[in-house]
């Protein structure tokens, strides 16, 4: 496997171009937004978007990827939000913004690419993540991956009118390999 590559999709720098597109799948509530941020379901403006492709750089310690298949058709998002460089911990997070591509095996695919990275160039011995509970494709996706469930805020957060569980799950280097069936 290319660094960065899978078998549906590679993961690049975020660019300046990917701007509308990004503001556009970031807008869509139903496919998109309320699976990825915990807040109300407001719009992103454009300044929004922006600032986060501008704030997007290796000298925070922070590493965000655009999503795309290997036709080069942008498709989403995934990054690296918090690392724990004492610990050997980094928590994750993933978003296909065109549906399409949802439930298609791309996502799956572009957080194997990720993990990948995490392991091999970052030297971390877990990843985490926190998932909403009703969002039961992005679990199945996870756990293909190799993370398992650690735990439950029982309503944690407040979406559509009701409360829901945040699922917290992990997934150490040595799990990681045992999923994909790879070697170091």
């Amino acid at each position: 496997m290319k660094i960065l590559e899978g078998k549906l999709v590679r993961l690049r720098a975020i660019r300046n171009e990917d701007l509308d597109e990004m503001l556009e799948m970031f807008s869509d509530f139903e496919s998109v937004r309320q699976f990825v941020f915990p807040g109300p379901p407001f719009p992103p403006t454009k300044k929004d978007e922006q600032n986060f492709i501008d704030g997007n750089s290796m000298m925070k310690e922070t590493y965000n990827f655009a999503i795309e298949t290997l036709d080069g058709e942008y498709i989403g998002g995934c990054g690296l939000p918090k690392i724990g460089w004492v610990s050997r911990v980094s928590m994750v997070g993933i978003w296909i913004g065109r549906e399409e591509f949802q439930g298609k095996g791309y996502g799956t695919d572009a957080m194997r690419i990720l993990c990948q990275f995490v392991y091999e160039q970052l030297n971390m011995r877990k990843i985490a993540l926190t998932v909403y509970g009703f969002n039961e494709r992005a679990i199945r996706s996870y756990e293909k991956v190799g993370f398992q469930v650690e735990g439950r805020l029982r309503e944690g957060m407040y979406r559509n009118g009701a409360y829901h569980d945040v699922v917290w799950m992990g997934m150490f280097h040595d799990e990681f390999i045992g999923s994909t069936g790879e070697k170091e």
